[in-house]
């Protein structure tokens, strides 16, 4: 069996519902290592995830100092096609995917969700449990926005535009009550 091409995956879970994925594949070129190129490929994407090393695989051979090191992309990129100088005349190409992190959707059915919305309304409206009307209109704002990006995924915070829409449905229809 002569294997030519080495895929490497990492999973890693960022926020609770938001897992992220970086995926490497390389190519083998002839007379390549088949056990170190798998090693330095996972080596790369723990580097890109910050997340350390693999341990080291026993080496067989000498290391070539003529080889220039490889190249690891920046974690923001989407994808990115890098070729490497090897000893051969075929040039290695490394292809890595991030995935961006979407939002995660306002949803009154999670517990976390309402709870982090009642603390915004105190925030914002301090004397809304105290009214009926102003507790109609805050569950009525909680349907409306079912759906709506809610939780920035990268920083855990409330997306500004959720808040700017909850702050409009509670004052558009509160008349006298604010």
């Amino acid at each position: 069996m002569h294997v030519t091409q080495i895929v490497y995956s990492k999973t890693i879970q960022e926020n609770q519902y938001e897992p992220e994925i970086l995926e490497a594949t390389a190519t083998i070129e002839e007379g390549e290592d088949f056990e170190e190129a798998a090693v330095k490929l996972r080596d790369q994407v723990r580097s890109v995830l910050g997340i350390g090393k693999a341990k080291a695989a026993p080496v067989k051979k000498e290391e070539k100092k003529d080889e220039e090191p490889p190249e690891v992309p920046s974690e923001s990129s989407e994808e990115v096609e890098k070729p490497r100088a090897t000893n051969s005349k075929k040039a290695k190409t490394t292809k890595k995917t991030t995935r961006r992190k979407k939002p995660v959707k306002y949803d009154r059915e999670v517990k976390d969700h309402k709870t982090k919305l009642g603390e915004l309304l105190t925030e914002h409206f301090p004397d809304w449990k105290k009214s009926d009307e102003m507790k109609r209109l805050a569950k009525e704002a909680s349907t409306d926005l079912e759906g709506e990006d809610f939780i920035d995924a990268a920083s855990g915070e409330i997306v500004e535009s959720f808040i700017k829409k909850l702050v409009k449905a509670m004052e558009s229809g509160s008349g006298d009550e604010l």
